[in-house]
């Protein structure tokens, strides 16, 4: 990989999805996570060669292994509590969406 790139990521609460898009304009997503078949894990600032926050998409159809990088620890820890909520069968206290390193 050759450096990062920014993604636009939109959590679709009801229907339980993860969709990213290479720009916020696009009409199709580049990729859609089922966030039923994966697991979130967070890694922390020592996994991160620069103190990043962020978090991993593991398994499930579209999502072999995906790294979301955040801007900080709080949009990093408001993204890990929105997508747990979802994949728990609830939902967030509100809409995300945000931009994705890749």
């Amino acid at each position: 990989m050759d450096g990062w790139h920014l993604r636009y990521v939109v959590l679709d609460q009801q229907a339980r999805l993860l969709h990213y898009y290479i720009k916020e304009t696009d009409n199709l997503p580049r990729k859609t996570i089922d966030l039923t078949q994966v697991t979130l894990v967070n890694i922390t600032e020592k996994e991160s060669k620069k103190n990043h926050a962020g978090f991993r998409l593991l398994g499930g159809k579209g999502c072999e292994r995906l790294l979301f990088i955040s801007a900080d620890r709080k949009s990093c820890n408001e993204w890990v509590s929105a997508i747990t909520a979802v994949q728990s069968g609830g939902s967030p206290n509100e809409n995300l969406t945000g931009k994705k390193s890749e």
